[in-house]
C-alpha cells in the first residue's frame, strides 16, 4: 500500500518558488502574494521574483507586499514558529525579465533566472516548485542558461 505524500500536512515542505506579474495590468497577484505568504510556515520559500515584461510590475512591488508582512508578522509568529523573517524574503526577492523575449524564447540572463538556477543546483533531493503566476520568461532563460536544472524543476503556470 502506498501512503500519499500530504505535505506540510506530514512534516514534508516543499521546496516553493514564484515567479509573478505582480504590479503588471490586474491587481490579482497581489492579493496571491498576501495569500501565499499567509501560508509561507508550510513552505521553504526559496525565490520570490518579479517577471513583468508586458507591464509596470517590479521586485518594488513585491518588496512593498513583504513590507505589509512585517507587520503583521509578529501576530503570525504566534501562530508558527516556521514563518519566514521579513529580511529573509527580502534576501530572496529577485527582479526577473522586464521585456518581452524575442521569438526564441530567451534574450538575456536575469537576477530572477540566475536565482532559479542557483536554487535549483542546491544539493537538495526535493524537487523546486516553481509557481508561474504570469510570464515564465525567467523559467525559459534559466533553462536556457543551466538545462542541467530541468531534472530538478516543477514549474506549474
Amino acid at each position: 500500500m502506498t501512503i500519499p505524500n500530504n505535505g506540510a500536512l506530514d512534516d514534508q515542505r516543499h521546496r516553493v518558488f514564484v515567479s509573478t506579474d505582480i504590479g503588471g495590468t490586474d491587481p490579482d497577484d497581489f492579493q496571491s502574494m498576501v495569500h501565499f505568504l499567509v501560508y509561507a510556515d508550510v513552505f521553504d520559500v526559496e525565490g520570490l521574483i518579479s517577471s513583468s515584461a508586458i507591464g509596470p510590475g517590479r521586485k518594488q512591488d513585491i518588496l512593498d507586499v513583504i513590507d505589509c508582512y512585517e507587520k503583521d508578522y509578529g501576530n503570525l509568529k504566534t501562530h508558527s514558529d516556521s514563518y519566514p523573517t521579513p529580511d529573509a524574503l527580502r534576501a530572496i526577492t529577485k527582479q526577473g525579465e522586464t521585456q518581452v523575449a524575442p521569438y526564441a524564447g530567451f534574450r538575456l540572463p536575469t537576477e530572477g533566472s540566475d536565482w532559479i538556477v542557483k536554487c535549483a543546483r542546491r544539493d537538495d533531493p526535493r524537487p523546486l516548485y516553481v509557481l508561474g503566476w504570469g510570464g515564465i520568461d525567467d523559467v525559459a532563460q534559466a533553462l536556457h542558461d543551466a538545462p542541467d536544472i530541468l531534472p530538478h524543476l516543477r514549474v506549474y503556470w
